[in-house]
């Protein structure tokens, strides 16, 4: 299993991708003893797993030996508010992370304080994604507050999160009170259409404005919509990631 693998692993080795397996806690716990084994590891990628407390704890144990690591997803992998202390109180063992993936897991509230409380310590994080948990809009003060602070932040998702309209417009205003560069997925900077304009809610993605005019992103259209709007293409100069989600596309009618 994984501890075999760990062990014929090369030093050279910058990306392991071990997506959508069944990994328990105990197969990660064997493979973490063996990071030591690549340190010049950039990407790890664990999604669709279950690593469950145990396993989490011996990866975290074992980031010192991944010092360069720029990339960590731990998405779908059931980790809930305890498991994210456990990943919090080791953030300073991962100076070079850029992006963090935690989405499609168990985090409520009482997780987001304990990842506010280390946030910080990751100096080089650009991109966090906490879509698809339990987080409602009681937390966002402080994580308004927190992001705003780390500068170099630049991507934050909430998606499909608990979050009321009203509670996501008092958390962007906050928001900009701190950093007036924060923009909400919705708007000329990021041309979101979608047949479902009124319950952009159910998206909560924020960039900075850095990003602006080159997300493209069809969501929830019908093909005949979409295949007019795609006809007019051209027009998005500055464009360079196109996203057609959720909208049932037929390839035979573009």
């Amino acid at each position: 299993g994984l501890a075999l693998i760990g062990d014929i692993l090369p030093d050279t080795i910058q990306n392991l991708n071990f997506s959508e397996n069944e990994i328990t806690q105990e197969g990660i716990m064997d493979f973490s003893t063996n990071l030591k084994r690549v340190p010049n590891l950039l990407r790890l990628i664990l999604y669709g797993n279950n690593n469950g407390p145990s396993g989490i704890s011996c990866l975290v144990q074992n980031f010192q030996f991944i010092p360069k690591l720029q990339v960590l997803n731990l998405g779908c992998n059931y980790i809930g508010d305890q498991e994210l202390m456990l990943l919090s109180q080791n953030f300073d063992k991962l100076p070079n992370l850029e992006i963090l993936n935690l989405r499609e897991n168990q985090i409520t509230n009482d997780g987001i304080v304990f990842l506010l409380e280390s946030l910080c310590q990751l100096i080089s994080l650009t991109t966090l994604h906490l879509g698809w948990n339990s987080i409602s809009g009681d937390a966002l003060n402080g994580l308004a507050l927190c992001v705003s602070k780390l500068k170099q932040i630049s991507s934050l998702n909430l998606d499909s999160n608990p979050i009321s309209v009203v509670a996501l417009k008092t958390f962007l205003n906050e928001l900009k009170e701190f950093d007036p560069n924060w923009v909400f997925n919705k708007g000329e900077y990021n041309r979101v259409i979608g047949n479902d304009k009124e319950t952009f809610a159910e998206t909560y993605i924020l960039q900075k404005k850095t990003l602006s005019k080159e997300i493209l992103s069809f969501k929830n259209f019908d093909n005949e919509h979409l295949v007019n709007e795609l006809s007019h293409l051209e027009k998005y100069e500055h464009v360079k990631h196109l996203i057609l989600a959720r909208d049932k596309l037929k390839l035979s009618s573009l």
